[in-house]
């Protein structure tokens, strides 16, 4: 049984870290400079600023909340099986807890500080939203 958990949990190791890693586009070149050289910024309006801080700062809660409640339960899975006491519902736990700490902290990623103000100033030189970043629109309340 501890043979089949670890071989689980390595094989969830395996396919959450391919997640995380993401090409970027190639920066610099002579078209790209000058392109972004000749781009004037534009100041942003208030309600686009807050609209996007109040995104990021819901992504970054549900994000720490989700990695924490999934190292609880990895934390409570290996006390389990550390005190012998193992059943299915152990492996279960231990599988569920390990994907929301990889996804919670893959979101903490996703909404860092940092990428909040690249977006922004991504937005002031009129790029979009990122796909990723403009999917949780959604979620974000609205204050009457």
């Amino acid at each position: 049984m501890k043979k089949l958990l670890l071989l689980i949990v390595f094989l969830l190791a395996l396919i959450s870290s391919g997640f995380s890693q993401k090409t970027l586009p190639a920066t610099g070149g002579y078209l790209t400079d000058s392109l972004h050289a000749t781009v004037a910024r534009v100041p942003l309006p208030d309600s686009v600023r807050q609209a996007v801080h109040k995104l990021f700062k819901w992504g970054r809660l549900y994000s720490t909340v989700g990695a924490v409640s999934g190292g609880v339960m990895v934390a409570s899975a290996t006390t389990y099986i550390a005190n012998r006491k193992d059943d299915w519902g152990t492996g279960v736990d231990l599988c569920l807890g390990t994907n929301a700490m990889v996804f919670g902290t893959m979101g903490m990623v996703r909404f860092s500080c940092k990428r909040e103000r690249q977006v922004l100033a991504d937005l002031e030189q009129g790029q979009p939203l990122p796909p990723d970043v403009a999917l949780w629109f959604p979620f974000v309340t609205r204050d009457k």
